[in-house]
């Protein structure tokens, strides 16, 4: 809101989300990322981190994250 319309932010989803935390727990970080960054069309999914091996993110948690921010509408 500070920045107005002239950015688009990227990233910063924490990966530790993706291994540590259930589909719920991820889904209900992505409705917080959806309320108060990407309200109006101006974020880009992305990981804080490179995810580069199994045990850096859970395959169906992953999926399910691109998923929510695939599907859902700004």
């Amino acid at each position: 809101k500070v920045i107005g319309d002239h950015v688009a932010l990227v990233g910063g989803y924490p990966v530790n989300y993706l291994y540590h935390k259930s589909i719920e727990e991820n889904i209900d970080l992505c409705k917080r990322i959806m309320d108060e960054v990407a309200y109006d069309g101006t974020y880009i999914y992305s990981e804080n981190k490179i995810v580069c091996h199994k045990t850096d993110a859970d395959p169906e948690k992953l999926k399910a994250v691109v998923d929510f921010f695939r599907n859902t509408k700004y």
